[in-house]
């Protein structure tokens, strides 16, 4: 039954976040494609279709939903965590740091993306950059006991 007023992909992408709550992936990933067949300009189900691939190792998969959502609307602030995590999980870490960059130019202030922007940096062997940028997160306040 369809609640009024209610685009039809949305109870499919409630089932999906309920399926991806409860650790079932591959259910959820299900769920996400048939809310997209039903409205393929559903954004949310998009990312989080991006969300379940990755969960299910499915890197490339998932690198590909985060960028087509970002391509229809780059303020769509999760779905840079989620290419920045898949290119990481990926090991390439310049396109991390790419996204990094471009997710930064969203938001500036959030100190996540700093972090990791040390992190990748770190990870390029530039250990120089990478220190400053830490050093910004600790000036402030917003280091984890990791980055302390």
């Amino acid at each position: 039954m369809q609640l009024p007023h209610t685009p039809p992909s949305m109870p499919r992408r409630n089932m999906g976040a309920c399926l991806l709550n409860l650790g079932k992936h591959q259910e959820a990933l299900e769920e996400y494609n048939t809310a997209l067949e039903l409205d393929s300009s559903n954004l949310n189900a998009l990312h989080n279709r991006g969300v379940a691939q990755k969960q299910l190792g499915q890197s490339e998969e998932a690198l590909e939903s985060f960028k087509a959502v970002l391509e229809a609307d780059p303020t769509f602030k999760q779905s840079y965590r989620g290419v920045i995590e898949a290119s990481m999980s990926q090991e390439d870490y310049d396109t991390a740091l790419e996204w990094v960059d471009k997710a930064l130019e969203q938001d500036e202030s959030d100190f996540t993306l700093v972090t990791d922007k040390a992190n990748i940096l770190l990870k390029l062997g530039q250990a120089e950059e990478s220190l400053a940028w830490y050093e910004s997160v600790i000036a402030n306040g917003e280091a984890t006991e990791q980055v302390n």
